[in-house]
């Protein structure tokens, strides 16, 4: 199977999903965001919390490029960086809420176009298809009074 479906697949067993498309639309914004090699990456990460030398670890590749490469992709909006007692660890991130949040400063033409199409193609039918809403106003330091 082509590593960026294997892709897909991963990123579809999270939060709200990223289903395949009759057209194939959302492979074109992923190969927008993902070398073949950061795909790979992604695809063997283990769902929790993972230090580049556990990662180097479990898979038999070499810690300073995998912490180089790890460290890339959570720049990129790729992957969710945690730094905490002077250690550094990676996760996997959905579409949504996540990769599409952390690339919005590198938005241009293609990307959302892409994402726009992958939208229409059924992504947007799986964001909404929940009853517990995707956006909601959560009221901070304000009253809210029933019946007004």
């Amino acid at each position: 199977m082509d590593i960026y479906n294997r892709l897909r697949e991963k990123l579809d067993q999270k939060a709200k999903g990223f289903p395949a498309t009759e057209k194939g639309s959302e492979m074109n914004f992923l190969k927008q965001l993902f070398s073949p090699e950061d795909a790979k990456i992604f695809i063997a990460m283990s769902d929790g919390y993972e230090a580049p030398d556990e990662f180097a670890s479990r898979t038999g590749t070499d810690h300073a490029v995998i912490a180089e490469k790890m460290e890339s992709m959570s720049k990129r909006g790729l992957l969710y960086r945690l730094r905490k007692n002077g250690e550094v660890r990676y996760r996997t991130i959905p579409v949504v809420h996540g990769i599409w949040e952390f690339n919005l400063k590198n938005l241009d033409a293609a990307l959302v176009k892409n994402f726009n199409r992958a939208y229409v193609g059924g992504f947007g039918k799986t964001l909404h298809s929940t009853e517990i809403p995707l956006f909601r106003t959560v009221p901070i330091q304000t009253e809210v009074v029933s019946g007004s």
